[in-house]
Order: structure tokens, then sequence, then C-alpha cells
């Protein structure tokens, strides 16, 4: 949940390891050694940690407790990478017996459709669970990974115009079972089916 952070007096800029103990960042293929603090990037490939306190964050507001991480893909602050990069953030990790998903707090202002997030480099199927106040909860099904250690990721990607954001807290394994994205999207079609049946009922009845 991003609360570990070990920030004291901090710049605009602070060691990764200080923003995000236990977790590795990514900007393309390297890792990251720098996290930006309480502020978000304005065109940058780059990862934030934002507080509550957070003096420019572009709209984008903490999830819950005092810290959020946020991956924004753009532009390669070392210019290795042209025209835009992506950027990550991976944590390896036992997954507990008896586990059979990874839950996580996605905030309403990122771009879900650049976000990709794997284990193993096996790409995750993400479920919306539940819509708070500036987030939605989602879950992915890891039961096939449970018992075994392995990284989980999340890759904000440079997809259409190359700079989008993903802010993320509250990410966690859990013994609750998620329905298959095929499931998902069968439940979801029948609840409108009968959404529309009803209101068409209703124009009948008037």
């Amino acid at each position: 949940d991003f609360e570990d952070a070990d920030l004291t007096n901090p710049g605009l800029f602070v060691p990764f390891t200080d923003a995000l103990p236990g977790w590795s960042g990514y900007v393309g293929p390297n890792q990251t050694t720098q996290a930006m603090y309480n502020a978000v990037s304005l065109g940058s490939a780059l990862i934030s940690l934002i507080s509550t306190n957070a003096w420019y964050n572009q709209g984008i507001n903490v999830i819950d407790g005092n810290f959020s991480a946020v991956l924004c893909s753009g532009e390669d602050p070392n210019h290795q990478y042209v025209p835009h990069t992506s950027v990550a953030i991976a944590q390896t990790s036992l997954v507990p017996v008896g586990t059979h998903s990874v839950i996580f707090s996605l905030g309403s202002a990122s771009y879900l459709a650049a976000l990709n997030v794997t284990f193993n480099g096996h790409p995750l199927g993400l479920i919306p669970l539940f819509a708070g106040s500036n987030y939605e909860d989602y879950g992915a099904d890891v039961s096939a990974y449970a018992g075994t250690t392995g990284e989980l990721r999340f890759t904000e990607q440079p997809i259409g115009n190359g700079f989008n954001y993903a802010y993320l807290d509250d990410i966690y394994f859990d013994s609750m079972t998620v329905p298959e994205p095929s499931e998902f999207a069968l439940t979801a079609l029948g609840a409108l089916l009968l959404g529309f049946r009803r209101q068409r009922n209703s124009f009948i009845r008037q």
C-alpha cells in the first residue's frame, strides 16, 4: 500500500528504494534509481510517489492512506527510447498457498487500456470489482501461481499519445475468487440485456 516510504526532508526526486521500499522501478527496460515525490510528470516517463500534500498532481489524488504510486509513460528522460517509453514497478514475492486473486486499486484518472499487469511475464486479465469515489478496485486470477515465487509487475504503456497515467494503491493477494474475463463479459452482457428488457417493458406499459 506504499505506506512504508522512508522520507526525511525529501526533495523533488528521492531514492527509489526510500520512496517505494520492496519495489523496483523501470523506465523502459532499465531499472531506475529515483522517484519523483509529491508531483507527477509533465511529459517524461517517470514513477512518482504522491502524498496527501502533493503540490502538483494533475488532478491525481491519493487513493488510500498517506501515499499512492503514479506510473507515467512518456518521453525517456535519458533520450534512449524514441519517441515514448513505458514505466513499470515490480516486486518478487511468494504467492501464498490458497491464494486465488491479486487485487489492487486504480485511480479514476488512470488510463486502464495502457496498464499491463503480469506475473512472471504472463499477462493477467483484469476484472473490475468495486467503484469508489476516486478509484476502482480490480482483481485478477492468480490461483495457478499459488505457492510459487515470482515477479508481479505493473506496466503503464505508451499507447495512444504516449503520455499515460496509472496511479495505484492497496495491492494484495487474496483468497477471493474472481470470475474469468470471459465469464464477466457474459454476466455484464446478461445484465445489460436484462436492463434493456425491463426498460422496454416499461415503455410498453406506458
